[in-house]
């Protein structure tokens, strides 16, 4: 729904030849289709109304809106090894963190939410990736 607004506004701020870099984290093609289809823990706790973009999707959009996809880098295996240094500093940090007011149950959320995705990216099920676009 909201894709092509970004990417218009993309499109507006950047003079011509000017380029835009993203990070964003994208979803396998195959498993799409069911994905959106059916809202996952991540839609429904995490990020309500969240909606992962395949790669195609990414170079439609910007094929759409005029910006020429120059390059990108993905890097899924990566991005797992930082979810699993995030869990880490998570639990580390949980005596700090009770006393602002979080329970066990958010704890529990965190930690499954950061596991799900971990495991999505070593199942090469979501990666993430930097693209680059030109105007």
């Amino acid at each position: 729904k909201y894709w092509p607004v970004f990417f218009g506004k993309m499109k507006t701020c950047l003079k011509p030849g000017g380029t835009a870099g993203l990070q964003i984290i994208t979803i396998n093609e195959a498993a799409y289709e069911a994905y959106r289809a059916r809202p996952d823990f991540i839609q429904r706790y995490v990020f309500p109304g969240g909606m992962l973009p395949t790669p195609s999707i990414l170079k439609a959009l910007g094929k759409d809106h005029g910006l020429a996809h120059l390059r990108e880098r993905v890097f899924p295996q990566d991005y797992a090894r930082t979810l699993a240094e995030w869990r880490q500093r998570f639990w580390g940090s949980w005596e700090k963190i009770v006393p602002l007011g979080f329970d066990e149950r958010f704890k529990k959320l965190w930690e499954f939410y950061l596991h799900y995705c971990e495991a999505g990216f070593r199942a090469s099920y979501i990666d993430v990736r930097q693209v680059v676009y030109k105007a």
